[in-house]
């Protein structure tokens, strides 16, 4: 499998339409137009900071200063949000960069705040990770349980609910168990404590899913992935071309259609192919949507996310992997709701 090119070069434009300043995008409206929408109409204005840490300069394809890469991660965040709100119907938003490199957002109409602050603030990064089968990791967990135990510490096995069957053998799958939402800190502290690294298999990452087991009790699925040599997943969301809602007879609940470029089509046959009756796990923002078994290689470069999505999450979830991965992570600082005027 080949490295992946860097998330950061994967996002990069050419022929950036981005001026430092301010998103030039043909079909953005000006800020004064957007202002004004929001005065009459109501809406939002919200301040975002962007997270440069991990920016380095020379990622590019040319050389360029430490202050001119983090420029370029906050212009091209600042492009990826107006995509972002473009898709999700505000048509009238208007997105810049201010003096202080953060990003104003002005987003004119908003039904659903909550909804417009998880989409400005996702960074988007979807992976297809290989997946550890549970009788190849429980054994292991439990002679982690067995150290822990023995140095007073509590248990391990209880915490995790696993996935056994009546005499105690691993069922089949990438799942180990269920966890409660109020246990997942414990649990992470020592799946990644010293004792834990010297027992568990080295490239074991352990995510949750990203929705609970069950409505009624926040519990949720901890999954085994297995990362590559580099320690990254095996394919990045750099590869996909579209991503789009559909609706198909296997499932009642909407879900998302992949596609992938040619080069993200050869990767996703190779990984299909070495994981005929075992699991992908499908991860976006480091949760755990799916787990599908493979039942033969894919050659075409189409995948889907499935994930009990409501329809709102499953448009939102193919906006943010349309509109491509922040080069920066973002938070709101500032946020003002405006009433329409009667």
């Amino acid at each position: 499998m080949k490295t992946r090119k860097s998330i950061f070069a994967g996002v990069l434009f050419s022929g950036l339409a981005c001026l430092i300043g301010m998103v030039s995008c043909n079909s953005q409206p000006t800020e004064e137009t957007a202002r004004a929408a929001v005065e009459k109409k109501g809406g939002m204005v919200v301040t975002l900071a962007p997270d440069l840490t991990g920016i380095k300069a020379g990622l590019n394809r040319y050389e360029s200063s430490q202050e001119e890469a983090e420029q370029e991660a906050i212009t091209n965040s600042c492009k990826v949000l107006w995509s972002r709100l473009d898709r999700f119907g505000a048509k009238k938003a208007f997105v810049k960069v201010n003096d202080e490199n953060q990003i104003i957002a002005i987003i004119p109409e908003v039904q659903d705040p909550e909804r417009v602050r998880r989409l400005l603030q996702a960074k988007g990064r979807l992976e297809f990770w290989e997946t550890y089968e549970n009788s190849e990791v429980y054994p292991r967990l439990k002679q982690l349980n067995d150290v822990l135990l023995a140095n007073g510490d509590e248990s391990l096995i209880g915490l995790l609910n696993p996935f056994v069957t009546a005499d105690g053998e691993a069922m089949r799958g990438p799942a180990v168990g269920l966890v409660h939402a109020s246990d997942t800190t414990r649990l992470r502290a020592m799946l990644t404590s010293a004792e834990a690294n010297d027992i568990l298999q080295r490239d074991a990452r352990f995510v949750w899913s990203a929705k609970p087991a069950r409505e009624d009790a926040p519990y949720y699925h901890l999954i085994a992935l297995k990362a590559m040599r580099n320690g990254r997943a095996a394919l990045g969301g750099e590869v996909i071309t579209a991503a789009k809602v559909e609706h198909n007879k296997w499932s009642p609940e909407p879900v998302i259609d992949l596609s992938m470029n040619a080069e993200g089509a050869k990767c996703w046959q190779y990984l299909t192919r070495d994981n005929v009756g075992k699991s992908i796990g499908i991860v976006v923002d480091g949760q755990l949507y799916s787990y599908p078994t493979v039942m033969c290689e894919i050659e075409c470069g189409r995948s889907q996310i499935t994930g009990n999505f409501t329809e709102e999450e499953a448009a939102d979830l193919a906006n943010m992997l349309s509109s491509g991965v922040m080069p920066c992570p973002v938070r709101i600082v500032e946020e003002q709701i405006i009433e329409s005027q009667k």
